[in-house]
């Protein structure tokens, strides 16, 4: 991918030495662009181009190339092809492309020129930026973000350990409360049973007492009727 990349700077340096003009004697013009960009599909992405111009005049052109994996092609000569467009600021040459495709993975190369200078060095080319265009966006965890995981790590922790303490409560009063409901239970039972077993004993104190009575009673009137007959 180096050998590459050396050999199209190299063969669109000598091309655009031939295919631009320029003009004063003197005038040396330098570029330089970054050499990696990633972006994700049907977004956009601005490369940028830092140039300087040591010698010339304010006349300045600016011009793209991009170097696939088997031509070269303009994208910004004199005009931007469809999604793609030029701007300059202060000493910075932007070239933003719109609705990213897969097929716009590419090296994109800048070119600046002095049109009024015939000197070699009124003319020059950037190192060339590589563009990799992907189709899913890659997760970059900064700083802030993993603070954010920390901190809601520690929060899941705290409230799953909340609801734990709770549950544990809740299951220790269900329990006193069964324990309390059964104690409860046995001790009606308890007393059910005693007042079953006492109005049993009742009655039949209440039928012993009702038969030694009726003897009673009739002993004593035997007896009145047989002080009577004699």
């Amino acid at each position: 991918m180096a050998l590459l990349r050396s050999v199209c700077v190299r063969f669109l340096k000598v091309a655009l030495i031939h295919y631009l003009c320029g003009a004063t004697k003197g005038c040396t013009v330098t570029a330089k662009q970054n050499d990696y960009q990633e972006a994700v599909s049907l977004t956009a992405i601005k490369l940028s181009c830092h140039f300087t111009a040591e010698g010339c005049s304010k006349n300045i052109n600016i011009y793209w190339f991009r170097y696939l994996s088997s031509q070269h092609e303009p994208v910004c000569n004199r005009e931007c092809k469809p999604r793609f467009k030029t701007t300059t600021v202060d000493r910075t040459a932007f070239l933003e492309i719109s609705k990213l495709e897969i097929n716009d993975s590419a090296i994109y190369i800048c070119g600046i020129e002095n049109s009024e200078s015939n000197a070699t060095t009124s003319k020059v080319t950037g190192q060339g930026t590589i563009l990799v265009v992907t189709d899913k966006p890659k997760i970059v965890v900064t700083t802030e973000c993993t603070g954010l995981i920390v901190f809601c790590t520690l929060l899941f922790i705290y409230n799953l350990v909340v609801i734990l303490i709770y549950a544990f409560r809740s299951k220790l009063k269900l329990r006193k409360n069964i324990e309390e409901d059964s104690h409860r239970g046995d001790t009606e039972k308890s007393h059910r049973g005693q007042r079953f077993f006492h109005a049993i004993a009742q009655e039949m104190y209440h039928k012993r007492y009702a038969r030694k009575s009726h003897n009673q009673s009739q002993h004593v009137i035997e007896e009145d009727i047989y002080q009577n007959t004699s």
